[in-house]
């Protein structure tokens, strides 16, 4: 996705290697610059030895993460293994990865929202040999959340899978027409992200008639998938359709005809509105995707189409299509804009196969640069190639930065890089903990030199740290401190976290989160609605227990009670995040009306009554004596519903009566009312 490593993907070698071409983008401010580097042969590789596996076919790049699979053998036995790696992550010499296991297929895993996957179900039956037939949607741990996989309900699977793009929230797939006996609805399958569920829902698009699609491609600017369309062995994939993934059925108009077969098509990458078709004929044609005008044509090479062995092949670029000539050992390049071989590269051997590279997002540390790559003078201060690998346990770190990163790093980025649940760090000023999570609505505090942080982390896993040596920074370790508490009962650091709901402005507000077994307390201002209490022991004593009540309450900027006091239970899971999540609904608004006990009692000669209304209101307060008389009448007017306990905001009664005359010692009662509550307590003077 990056633009800039490539994946060599060696079916007969049983291996998938990664180039890094070098191409990088430098931070400048509010902008990047483009910069060319040394390519270089990256040290990670995967093997069938290592997956302990073969063939490996399908190579998908989504969601910042890289997915390879291979197909197993089903006449040796081999079992298919789909293997998930972060992007970059595969600059690092032992990356961690996600393996899948399933019986022997063709078939995919494709990363999508939420750290899940979309992986295909192998066919029991076999009916179209290897390929699969339907889909699980698994989540990190490898866990099925949804399944795609009934083979009589062809609304939820897909027979004979092969090609998919994504679109949007849309992930497409080509499906077989009908079963052998004729029986079946084939068609392209979509599946649909829901973003605010994170589930997945299915239909089909049907095919108009015999034919099929088993090639997709997609282009993040277009709203639809451009297919090949045809059939084997007769009449062949001579057009191409054009997908809308919100339609039930294909309109006639959408397939555009080829003289020929095709051997290769693809968008245009910058902007996707031209798709490149090379035809077996030779001939390279350029099309607007969108309404299927031919911009032009131009013959590249000769007809190949009854050709033996190594034929050409296409890629597309940025304003560019390259075509390989492998019996002239050369690369052709075409102009989109002109259709016309605007250069041609000899190069050794036979080119075959190639991937168009280039500047699409950040990754990366800043490749080796010689007198070819380099123009510009760095230095040493301000070299940021250096690469410290550092090896995070599982749970709880402490970790600081070793290198001065290009682009200034905060708690979002650092949690992104690590893959962390959390992050916290010590407020030197305040002397006090501050936590982030990922679901916080900023990017948290800025990461700096010599200053310690904790992450904890679902898994262990290795990380690249990428940057430049720190200046003027004193020294400090750079390596992580492996947590010194391994049990699923305890931990030395802790956040709750979450968002508060109720009045309009809750800004500036104080959440504070006190443990009833050991009464800890942690505290942290309300930020859009977000806080973050965080709580840590550096000697890594348990600060937490799996089953500590925790007691939180909310206060306003004026230090009003704005909360009832609200309990929560610390779970497995909270612990091992290290985070427990929290909603504070109501906030600023009591779940009930209620009168509280005066402040102080007994008093000489003035006192404070707190109440709380659960509804805009006019309040009333009158005061009796013990024989029922009424002492004093004090209309509060029109009160909006809220928490009046501090001096404030609670009603106040001075200690006279109506007329002004200070009343004697003795036992009194006072009633709050509102024209649909009312509630009386008891209290006493004493002079």
């Amino acid at each position: 996705e990056s633009g800039r490593i490539a994946g060599v993907v060696q079916y007969g070698a049983n291996r998938v290697d990664f180039i890094d071409s070098g191409l990088y983008l430098e931070a400048h401010g509010d902008h990047f610059d483009k910069k060319k580097g040394r390519p270089s042969l990256l040290l990670f590789s995967l093997t069938g030895e290592m997956t302990n596996s073969q063939r490996p076919v399908h190579f998908v790049s989504h969601e910042g993460r890289v997915s390879i699979h291979f197909d197993g053998n089903f006449a040796e036995g081999v079992d298919s293994k789909n293997v998930i790696v972060r992007e970059e992550d595969l600059f690092l010499p032992n990356p961690d990865t996600l393996i899948i296991t399933s019986a022997q297929q063709h078939g995919y895993g494709i990363p999508v929202h939420g750290g899940k996957i979309v992986f295909s179900e192998p066919d029991p039956d076999r009916e179209f040999g290897s390929l699969p037939f339907g889909f699980v949607v698994l989540d990190e741990q490898g866990n099925v959340v949804q399944t795609f996989a009934d083979k009589e309900d062809f609304q939820a699977s897909c027979l004979g899978i092969h090609g998919e793009a994504g679109v949007g929230e849309h992930l497409l797939f080509g499906c077989n027409e009908k079963r052998e006996d004729g029986t079946g609805d084939g068609g392209i399958f979509v599946m649909t992200h829901d973003p605010v569920t994170g589930l997945f829902s299915a239909h089909k698009i049907a095919y108009p008639d015999g034919l099929r699609t088993s090639i997709l491609r997609s282009h993040h600017a277009q709203p639809f998938a451009i297919g090949n369309y045809g059939s084997r062995p007769d009449p062949g994939y001579k057009a191409l359709v054009r997908i809308n993934p919100d339609s039930t059925e294909i309109d006639p108009n959408d397939i555009q005809q080829l003289s020929t077969d095709y051997r290769g098509f693809d968008f245009e990458k910058e902007h996707g509105n031209k798709l490149a078709v090379l035809t077996v004929d030779g001939l390279l044609q350029v099309f607007n995707p969108s309404d299927w005008t031919l911009l032009g044509s131009t013959q590249v090479v000769e007809d190949f189409s009854g050709a033996e062995g190594l034929r050409p092949a296409l890629t597309v670029g940025s304003g560019f299509a390259y075509v390989s000539n492998p019996n002239a050992g050369e690369i052709l390049e075409v102009d989109l804009d002109t259709v016309s071989v605007s250069r041609t590269f000899s190069v050794e051997g036979q080119p075959v196969n190639m991937a168009a590279l280039g500047w699409v997002a950040p990754l990366g540390p800043v490749p080796a640069r010689d007198a070819d790559h380099s123009h510009e003078h760095v230095a040493d201060g301000d070299d940021f190639s250096h690469v410290y690998y550092a090896s995070l346990s599982e749970g709880l770190n402490m970790i600081s930065s070793p290198l001065k990163p290009r682009t200034p790093m905060d708690a979002r980025s650092l949690a992104e890089m690590v893959g962390a649940t959390m992050v916290i760090k010590l407020d030197d000023v305040n002397q006090e903990y501050v936590g982030w999570t990922p679901d916080a609505p900023d990017n948290g505090f800025p990461i700096e030199g010599a200053k310690g942080y904790i992450v904890n982390l679902p898994r262990a896993r290795q990380v690249a740290f990428v940057g430049a040596p720190w200046t003027n920074q004193p020294q400090v370790s750079a390596a992580p401190i492996a947590r010194s508490i391994d049990t699923p009962a305890n931990t030395w650091a802790f956040v709750v976290s979450g968002q508060l709901e109720g009045v309009q402005n809750l800004e500036g507000y104080l959440v504070t989160v006190r443990n009833l077994r050991t009464n800890a307390i942690m505290t942290n201002r309300v930020r859009n609605d977000y806080f973050a209490a965080a709580t840590a022991d550096l000697s890594r004593q348990s600060v937490v227990r799996v089953g500590d009540t925790l007691e939180v309450t909310v206060v306003d900027v004026t230090g009003e009670i704005a909360s009832e006091k609200l309990s929560f239970v610390v779970t497995p899971e909270a612990l091992a995040n290290a985070v427990l999540p929290i909603t504070l609904k109501g906030i600023g608004i009591p779940k009930q009306s209620l009168v509280l006990q005066n402040y102080p009692n007994p008093f000489n000669p003035e006192t404070w009554i707190p109440y709380r209304l659960s509804e805009s209101a006019p309040v009333t307060l009158t005061i009796y004596d013990m024989t029922g008389r009424l002492v004093r009448t004090l209309s509060l007017g029109i009160k909006p519903a809220g928490f009046y306990q501090g001096r404030a905001r609670a009603a106040y009664w001075d200690g006279l009566n109506d007329v002004g005359e200070r009343v004697s010692s003795g036992v009194y009662f006072y009633r709050l009312s509102t024209p649909s509550f009312h509630q009386m307590k008891r209290m006493i003077i004493l002079k």
